[in-house]
């Protein structure tokens, strides 16, 4: 028992160096590039990037999500490797067929005036990271997310830096860093397992059965990872719908700092417990699988209990600071920092939450809080963002997040009646 805690723990710290390092290149890169290009830029340039995460969520986390579930634990690791490289090239080229409709029906306007060719390689740049990620989270290999995520956190420093140091600060220049940042981190692993795509014409009826259970399982999370990240993208259209791009690039900075922090100091311990879950479980260890879910939950109210903590104590410095470090960023604005906090926790817990869907293969159930939560946003930013700013989004950010808890808490009784009965008769 201790054992497996410890390597809990221990995956945990290691997958804290993939967000740490990143983290504050990340923060950084942050400060330097609202800096230089302002907050009106970074508006524009958030609104293009999330709606691109928003995208690959919609055609490749459906893949991502199945291999981290079914991989862990199995015996049939190569034919399922084999049919996710069909399943890539696949998310790849709906994905492209997506952009083009909208560039057809849209034009350049959702793009922000970037070239279609170059946002649809930089959806393939995302797509290609993402999945390499998640080959290598199902096989707790948390040493080689470290080096693709430093890698990769560097060079989204470097690169856009050095196309807006030579050429201007338009967001086609940081998209075209931002492109190169992610295949340079992924491109050769990638490469590598494409030289399997041989085996996916002569694969058998069992591994038809592969495909089918990856796809089955995928999907309802696909949609899920694509409503969750369009919460996020909806935020930043509706203020610069409703306001300008000035105000969206405060928010969006605001935003981007409290993500920076829950993915050093909460997120780790989400990567490190859910492929072990997946792989207690899928041995039919399921008190042990329950055992790292409760103690993972523990760890992450205690890491935001401290945070909070010191926020609250220290919030004046903190402040200061801010003004010091986003100089381009109105101080009167600084309030959103709390509401954002918290509905920053409350998301990245959120992950934990609905873990017994995900155990229970209830992905579907999932859905319906994910879309629950998506009418809070929407409601939340019609209704109270023209007359109270982005205090209300910020807010709704929080509202939709604690509606997405107890949905899918109360979603997952079956699953909890079904434990307590295990238990009982196990103590019987």
């Amino acid at each position: 028992m201790n054992k497996r805690y410890n390597s809990l723990i221990t995956d945990s710290l290691k997958y804290s160096l993939t967000k740490v390092f990143p983290g504050i290149v990340g923060l950084i890169s942050i400060i330097v590039i609202i800096k230089i290009i302002g907050a009106e830029e970074y508006g524009k340039y958030s609104i293009l990037y999330s709606f691109v995460l928003t995208l690959t969520a919609f055609c490749g986390g459906w893949l991502n999500q199945a291999l981290l579930r079914y991989y862990p634990g199995n015996n049939d690791i190569k034919k399922i490797e084999n049919q996710a490289i069909l399943c890539l090239l696949i998310s790849v080229l709906s994905g492209i067929l997506i952009l083009i409709g909208i560039y057809i029906i849209k034009g350049d306007s959702l793009f922000q005036n970037t070239n279609i060719f170059l946002v649809i390689f930089f959806f393939i740049a995302v797509l290609l990271y993402q999945f390499q990620i998640s080959i290598y989270r199902s096989q707790i290999r948390p040493n080689m997310v470290v080096l693709i995520t430093s890698i990769q956190s560097i060079l989204s420093l470097i690169m856009p830096l050095f196309f807006i140091y030579h050429f201007n600060s338009e967001v086609k220049y940081i998209i075209i860093g931002l492109t190169i940042a992610y295949l340079g981190s992924s491109i050769k692993n990638i490469f590598f397992k494409i030289a399997s795509l041989k085996h996916i014409f002569t694969y058998q009826k069992k591994s038809n059965f592969i495909l089918y259970e990856l796809f089955k399982f995928g999907w309802p999370l696909s949609i899920w990872l694509t409503l969750s990240l369009a919460l996020q993208f909806l935020d930043r259209f509706f203020i610069n719908y409703y306001y300008d791009n000035n105000l969206t690039g405060i928010f969006a900075g605001f935003y981007d700092l409290v993500v920076r922090i829950f993915s050093i100091f909460i997120f780790p311990i989400t990567m490190a417990v859910h492929p072990r879950m997946m792989s207690l479980w899928n041995k039919s260890k399921y008190s042990n699988a329950i055992s790292i879910w409760k103690i993972a939950i523990l760890i992450q109210i205690l890491i935001f209990a401290f945070i909070y903590t010191i926020i609250q104590l220290f919030f004046e410095e903190i402040s200061y600071s801010l003004l010091w470090l986003f100089s381009d960023l109105n101080p009167k604005y600084f309030h959103l920092l709390i509401p954002l906090l918290i509905g920053g926790f409350i998301w990245q817990f959120a992950l934990l939450i609905h873990k017994p869907l995900e155990l229970n293969k209830s992905t579907h159930l999932m859905l319906i809080s994910i879309a629950i939560a998506l009418i809070v946003n929407l409601l939340g930013n019609i209704m109270f963002l023209p007359k109270y700013g982005l205090i209300a989004t910020a807010y709704t950010f929080v509202l939709s997040g604690t509606v997405y808890i107890i949905s899918s808490t109360i979603l997952s009784i079956s699953f909890y009646k079904k434990i307590f009965t295990q238990s009982k008769s196990i103590i019987k």
